[in-house]
């Protein structure tokens, strides 16, 4: 039986938050609502983790569609599909990748 993996089920659902209204603002309790789960089951996650959360839930995502490189493609060519794996995966989530980078504080 698979278990899902909380660290998905918290990207995700920061995922949909964002899109939804924003990043600031967001609780944990927020998160675990809107993932349809129990704030422990989310733990040691917090809404700081989400960056990290969602960098993983698109890794995985791009992984899940691989296929194994044509070895004698140039390696220029396999990081080109590897990073068009990424963007296709992050494509599905749009609103909420934009979402959190607007909530970004930078210099």
């Amino acid at each position: 039986m698979n278990t899902p993996d909380p660290r998905r089920i918290f990207a995700q659902a920061c995922l949909d938050l964002a899109a939804s209204g924003g990043w600031r603002g967001v609780s944990l309790f927020d998160i675990a609502e809107k993932a349809g789960v129990p704030v422990a089951d989310l733990y040691p996650l917090t809404p700081a983790d989400a960056f990290d959360a969602v960098d993983y839930h698109f890794d995985r995502a791009a992984a899940a569609e691989a296929t194994r490189p044509d070895a004698s493609a140039l390696a220029r060519d396999r990081v080109f599909e590897a990073a068009m794996a990424r963007f296709e995966a992050m494509e599905r989530s749009r609103a909420g990748v934009l979402a959190l980078d607007a909530a970004l504080e930078r210099d």
